[in-house]
Formats: structure tokens, sequence, C-alpha cells
């Protein structure tokens, strides 16, 4: 995103001080729909988005199917997982508690978790977790089929001590969702209560969320959307793995009408006061704070234009949240399968409201590659193919990086595992220069624990891309993690 964006505040503040009020917010509404729809019909979008500004919502739209079984579609009240936008839950809730005189942010954890190994316990503090600085891996490191399994917290901390630090906690930045699960689980230490109630009690009833809550294996949630991986352009049911493993880090469902009840409790110190909602939103390292992601678009420290974002992703959902708190304009997107192009559809968006122009969509050329490797054409058929196809030239000249990252980690989160390893492999020959493709075999390696392949690629994808953190911390974590 880039400074174009900040029109968006002067187009629909002009769009909202004329008198013709409602004939504009039907054209907004039209033009989004239209520019939606088109992302919808080319399987990028299945779900909800919702846009508002100054505290209304200027358009709230359902998309695609809540069951493909069943062809139920879904509506404005379908539920959706929505990942890691639980964090923000997680932070606010540790922010109450800190409010309220239960936890200290900057005290050692192992003051409200004593089963913490002393190497955690006395160096890591709360304040580190929220920020991720800790230096905890990013999640706890248990197999494939371990993920299936319900561990009890003991059996997790345990693991959480068998494993070493990346860093001197507070000296650097490495995404943790291990370090939100732990905040889980010293919320309920210094309250005596357990998470579910306390996030029930002390968040969402005083918000009015009447339709979030945390996902438990075992109940039926009313009008809840099914979530898919898209494995070739069709749905398929994604791999299984238990949602308790990652309570405080994942774990919540909700509805885009809920979150932005949720932005509205925040806006007005509802939840927690204006200095705790201070520390909510104030950046610490790698543009991150506690539970959001922050980019400051001004450089008047004296007059901020932030926005706040976060994604989410679970088990066949895809989600996006984004706020700008001066220009208080939102946007929420909540998708229930894994494909969802949500920086597209934000994108998309923000250039609709600014009367610019969007491109039509096309099926890219990663579409054209994914269609041979389903034929089970062998990568070796594929390249003398190549010579003499018409799309080769957009095909080979243009591959989408990103995307191939993505469709194979979906693979892999299929259980298909050789698929998604092989799709990495093609990409290397595509762009034997460009560090993605390592990164994702690395990634991938060490996901099913071959420490030993996942350095050399990472090696590969660091030599590409040197200063590159994430893969810097990736490879201090094969030699972290211990069996």
């Amino acid at each position: 995103m880039n400074s174009k964006i900040l029109l968006i505040l002067f187009f629909l503040i002009a769009c909202y001080s004329a008198k013709s009020q409602n004939i504009e917010n039907d054209s907004i509404s039209y033009n989004l729909l239209k520019v939606l729809n088109s992302i919808s019909d080319n399987g990028l979008m299945s779900g909800n988005v919702l846009v508002a500004l100054d505290n209304e919502i200027l358009f709230h739209h359902s998309f695609g199917l809540a069951n493909y079984e069943w062809k139920i579609p879904n509506e404005l009240d379908t539920k959706m997982e929505i990942g890691s936008i639980s964090k923000q839950f997680t932070a606010t809730l540790i922010l109450k508690l800190n409010q309220e005189g239960l936890l200290e942010l900057n005290k050692p954890i192992g003051q409200y978790l004593p089963e913490l190994s002393s190497e955690l316990g006395e160096k890591i503090t709360s304040h580190q977790l929220l920020s991720h600085t800790s230096g905890l891996a990013r999640r706890i490191w248990f197999g494939p089929e371990e993920q299936k399994i319900n561990h009890t917290d003991s059996e997790n901390i345990q693991q959480i001590n068998s494993m070493d630090i990346l860093f001197e906690p507070g000296s650097n930045f490495s995404y943790s969702n291990t370090g939100y699960y732990l905040l889980h689980l010293i919320a309920e230490s210094v309250s005596g209560e357990k998470f579910e109630h306390l996030l029930e009690n002390k968040l969402l009833k005083p918000a009015r969320l009447n339709n979030t809550g945390l996902i438990n294996q075992f109940s039926v949630i009313e009008h809840m959307a099914s979530g898919y991986s898209i494995s070739l352009g069709k749905p398929i049911q994604p791999e299984f793995r238990d949602i308790s493993n990652i309570i405080g880090a994942g774990g919540m469902y909700s509805t885009t009408g809920d979150l932005f009840l949720w932005d509205q409790a925040l806006r007005n110190y509802q939840i927690i006061d204006s200095i705790q909602t201070e520390k909510l939103f104030t950046e610490n390292r790698n543009g991150y704070s506690y539970g959001w992601r922050v980019k400051n678009f001004s450089n008047d420290s004296n007059n901020p234009n932030r926005r706040l974002q976060h994604n989410g992703d679970g088990n066949g959902f895809s989600s996006n949240f984004t706020r700008y708190i001066e220009s208080n304009f939102v946007v929420i997107i909540l998708g229930n399968h894994d494909d969802i192009n949500r920086s597209l559809i934000l994108t998309y968006i923000i250039r609709t409201l600014n009367n610019q122009p969007v491109r039509a969509i096309k099926v890219i050329a990663n579409k054209y590659y994914q269609k041979l490797i389903g034929e089970n054409i062998d990568f070796e058929d594929i390249i003398k193919k190549l010579e003499n196809d018409l799309d080769r030239k957009e095909a080979a000249d243009n591959p989408n990086y990103m995307d191939f990252f993505q469709q194979g980690a979906r693979l892999y989160r299929t259980g298909k595992v050789n698929d998604a390893l092989n799709f990495f492999e093609f990409l290397t020959y595509l762009a034997p220069n460009h560090y993605l493709a390592y990164f994702a075999l690395g990634q991938h390696y060490m996901q099913i624990n071959d420490r030993e392949n996942a350095k050399k690629f990472l090696l590969l994808s660091l030599e590409r891309k040197p200063d590159d953190q994430n893969i810097k911390n990736l490879l201090k974590e094969t030699e972290a993690h211990k069996k």
C-alpha cells in the first residue's frame, strides 16, 4: 500500500457531505459490489466483506457458499474462524487484567507460570510475549500427526521448555504463536478463571459481541460456515488440527458485524481505558504493537495517521481486519476457504472508493502451471510443452512468486506434502535467483521435522536475501528445536 490510500478519506468525506448522501452510498455499494463480484467469480473470495467510515457501514455483503456440500450461501451473520485476528482479543484481555492490577507487563512470566523452565520464566515478560520479542519459536513443535491431538497444557509447556529461545528476550522480533498461547495461560493463572469465561465476561459481553467466541471442537456453533482448502481450483476438506493447541494465538470465530462492533468498542474505550488502548496500538518492533501490525503514514508525530491490520488463517478460513484509526475507516474480510486474495480485495476496495480504475481479474500464469501439475505431467515434459504453447511467454516471464508459495502451502495443509514440495522445487526452476522458493522449501522441511534439508534450503534462501530476518530466525529454529 502507498500514499494514495490517504486519498480515501477526502473522497469519502466528500460523499458524506453531499446532500445526495443516499445516492452516493448507493453508488459506492454498486461499484464495490461490481468489483468484488468479479473477484468472487474468479474463485478468490467466498465469505463476507464490510466497509465502514465514521462509525457508519458503507458496504456489507456476502459472497459464495458457507457450505459447498449443501450449496448453502454465506449470509451476513455467518460465523467464520478468524485465526490470528484472535491475538488482538488476547492482547486486550491482558491489558484489561493489567488495568485491574492483576498482572504487570514487565514482570518475568515465571511468577505467573512456575511450570516454565527458569531459562524462560526468569527472562521473558508479558510485554515481550505481546510484542513477539520473547525469542520463543513460532509454534510449539509437534509433528503433523501430533497437531491433530489435544495436548494438555502441561504437555505443551513441557514441549516449550524443551526448545531453546532464538535470541535474548527483548533484543529482536520473531512472530510467535507460542508466546500468545502462554498469554492465555497467564490470564487464567492471575484470574483463577478459564480463558473462555474471561473472554466472554470481560470483552465479548461488554462489547455486545453475540456472534463471537472460542471454538470448541466438540460444540456445534449455529450459523458457522464450513472451511475449505482449494486444491487445483476445487474445494476440498482441510487437514484437521486440534485448535485447542493454539488458544490465545488463534481459535476464535466471529462475524463481520461483530468485528465492526469490536472496532467501535475499542474506539470508544468501552473495554480498556485510553492509556491501555494506546499501549495496544503503539508500535514496538518490526511494525507490531500488541496483537496488531501498525503502520503510520504521517511524518508528523503530533498528527499520526495509523493503519492497524492483521490477517487470520484457520482450518480452511482466511481473514483480514484493517482499521485506519485517525481516519475512522474500517475494512473487514472474512472468508471460508484458503484461497481468499485478501490483499487484492483490500486494494480493489480502496481504489474503487477513490474512483481509480481496477484491472479486470484474469486467470494468472500460475493457474496454467497448476493445471499441468494437476494432469500429472512430469516437470521435464512441462518445460518442453511450454516451448510450443501460446501461453508460454506470459507464464514463463511473469511467474507470481507469492502465489506459488501460497498454493504450495495449501497443498501441504491438505496433507499433500510431496506435491507441495514439488511445487516449490518447480518454482526454483522458474526463478532460480528468487529467495521465496528456497524459503518455502526450508519452512516445509522444518514442518516435517527434516532439519537437515530445512537448513540446506534456508541457507540458499539467505544467499538470495541476506538481510531477511524471517529467514535468519527460521535458521535458528533448525538448531533450537530439540527432539
